[in-house]
């Protein structure tokens, strides 16, 4: 005999439908799926955000710097009137006089103090007393020539290291551009935003600045400019030791890197790979 309950049980898997499954084939071919579009997507985000990190911190950079050096500006007086020697201009020790190479020392080392308490530093190399010192490397263009061996000045508290600074005009009177912005320009700073870590290349970690007589730290390769043109100085496809120089200005701007992924960016139609103004 039924009861209602049997009934109602009985009824009820009449009306129950089958349950459709995945099989292991179709799980492993989603599984395939899913791994493939992560091989070719994660590098990508991967490469974008360490492409974000590198312009926030060449902004932050540039900042700090001009900072510092307005403040030193504000001690000791504009830097045309600090006087000393010209240093980081290309000129070797050979044909100095050995009291040209003091002075030239002296200069640098002067500059360098100067600035450097006003920055949050950790290491200063330049006196050769670190290890930071020691830690030279090959630096690399844009493109990947070799460019020359470096190694740290200054480094700062964020892994930031100051590379190199130049003066190449003792009375700050060099001019980059028709524009008032790029008059009074007294040398350069180079930045490796990474430190010792690679890929230790112009225009990817590592940058350039000017500074002016004022303290004012400009980026090179900016619109206008007459040295370092992003168009020349800032191209892949652009094959020599100086490509890269270019760039500083464009990232700052730009807040991109995307000339490392496409050669026809210009500033006034397209500013990004995917832009067209």
């Amino acid at each position: 005999m039924e009861t209602g309950f049997n009934l109602l049980v009985s009824g009820s898997e009449k009306n129950r439908k089958p349950t459709k499954a995945f099989t292991l084939a179709e799980v492993l071919i989603t599984l395939v799926i899913i791994g493939t579009v992560s091989v070719m997507v994660i590098p990508s985000l991967v490469q974008k955000y360490k492409e974000r990190v590198m312009v926030t911190k060449l902004k932050k950079f540039q900042v700090t710097m001009d900072t510092a050096l307005k403040l030193t500006v504000a001690e000791y007086g504009e830097i045309n009137q600090w006087g000393g020697a010209k240093f980081g201009d290309g000129t070797s020790d050979e044909d100095l006089e050995d009291n040209e190479i003091a002075a030239r020392d002296e200069a640098y080392r002067l500059f360098l103090d100067r600035f450097s308490k006003h920055l949050k530093v950790i290491e200063k190399c330049y006196d050769r007393t670190s290890k930071s010192c020691s830690d030279i490397r090959t630096r690399y263009s844009l493109d990947g020539t070799v460019f020359d061996v470096f190694s740290n000045v200054i480094v700062l508290n964020n892994g930031t290291s100051i590379v190199a600074v130049t003066n190449l005009s003792q009375d700050c009177s060099l001019d980059r551009g028709s524009d008032r912005l790029f008059a009074n320009i007294c040398g350069e700073i180079f930045v490796d935003l990474n430190g010792k870590k690679s890929p230790n290349a112009t225009g990817k970690d590592v940058f350039l600045f000017y500074y002016k007589k004022d303290g004012a730290v400009i980026p090179l390769g900016m619109r206008n400019s007459e040295k370092a043109t992003f168009e020349n100085y800032c191209n892949l496809t652009k094959v020599g030791s100086l490509n890269g120089y270019g760039c500083t200005a464009w990232v700052i701007e730009n807040s991109n890197l995307d000339y490392l992924h496409c050669n026809d960016l210009n500033w006034d139609t397209k500013t990004s790979c995917k832009s067209q103004k």
